[in-house]
């Protein structure tokens, strides 16, 4: 569910921060860790499940629990120094179970982040 979605994605964080030593990934890292929803045992929940690029989660809107796909995506550069460097953008993507669940409220035009340039 949720705590081993949280889990997982916090590892991939945990990975990116140790690789990198950049100051504002390990500040990534340490802002999701301090969320509510994250387990207390987030490392463990994360290392026991199965490495793979998708899985199966619900997640509750107004109140009902459907059925998403998680789907994780990784760009990076390509040629000899794809050995050498890890990922530089990981992608996460929800599909919904239902193709004919409405997720029109839960999208907003003009969001921004400092890292994208549009």
């Amino acid at each position: 569910g949720r705590e081993d979605f949280l889990s997982v994605l916090l590892m991939s964080y945990e990975q990116r921060a140790l690789f990198s030593n950049e100051h504002r990934d390990h500040q990534r890292r340490d802002r999701l860790a301090r969320q509510k929803f994250v387990p207390p045992d987030w490392q463990q929940r994360a290392a026991k499940l199965e490495p793979t690029a998708s899985f199966r989660l619900q997640i509750s809107l107004n109140g009902q629990l459907h059925k998403f796909i998680s789907v994780n995506s990784a760009v990076s550069a390509h040629g000899p120094a794809a050995v050498m460097s890890g990922p530089s953008l990981l992608l996460n993507t929800l599909y919904p179970e239902d193709a004919f669940l409405d997720l029109s409220q839960y999208v907003h035009d003009g969001l921004r982040h400092p890292l994208l340039y549009y």
